[in-house]
């Protein structure tokens, strides 16, 4: 079962000298806000409970789960050996504690969902006049190449421009930064 990243407590620890979170559970990557990364631990074959490499997934001997607030450049070998280990730092702490802490911008991310009966018509470019009538500033085209393994967007503004606001751009920007994580 993974867990939801922002309703978990975590061990406040340093991996690579940095503060970063820890869980002996598995992580719901979907929940992890915005900003964060997520990697997981691997056991040994004799002691899968100490955790010996820090990876992007762990299917066996998983250790635990490991968020920080920046990268942690993974070799090409797919792992990054913990030579120190984790350096527990003896609390429990929360994602929103954490970002308070070290002055983070907690950012979760939006709920991904198909869209309801009465939504899906807002999912494609209407008659200017519907446009304006259902609020619209824009439209997202959003596709995956020609062998599904792309993913590129474009914005296409419509109505008033003054709705496309600087505060606008960044909260799509973060939508679509979620999309194609997940």
């Amino acid at each position: 079962m993974s867990m939801d990243a922002t309703k978990e407590q975590f061990e406040h620890v340093e991996l690579f000298g940095k503060p970063a979170l820890f869980t002996n559970s598995r992580m719901d990557v979907s929940t992890v806000p915005l900003g964060f990364y997520c990697y997981n631990l691997r056991g040994s074959d004799n002691d899968p409970g100490r955790p010996v490499t820090l990876e992007l997934y762990v299917g066996v001997n998983h250790a635990g789960t490991v968020l920080t607030s920046e990268p942690v450049k993974i070799p090409k070998s797919g792992y990054k050996r913990l030579r120190d280990g984790l350096n527990f730092l003896g609390d429990e702490i929360s994602l929103k504690e954490f970002c308070a802490e070290y002055k983070l911008q907690y950012c979760p991310r939006f709920e991904i969902r198909p869209a309801s009966n009465d939504e899906a018509g807002i999912f494609y470019a209407q008659t200017p006049a519907q446009d304006k009538q259902m609020g619209a500033i824009g439209h997202v085209r959003i596709d995956f190449g020609a062998g599904g393994k792309e993913f590129r967007h474009t914005w296409h503004p419509r109505g008033e421009e003054s709705l496309n606001s600087a505060a606008f751009k960044k909260e799509l920007g973060q939508v679509v930064e979620q999309l194609r994580d997940t």
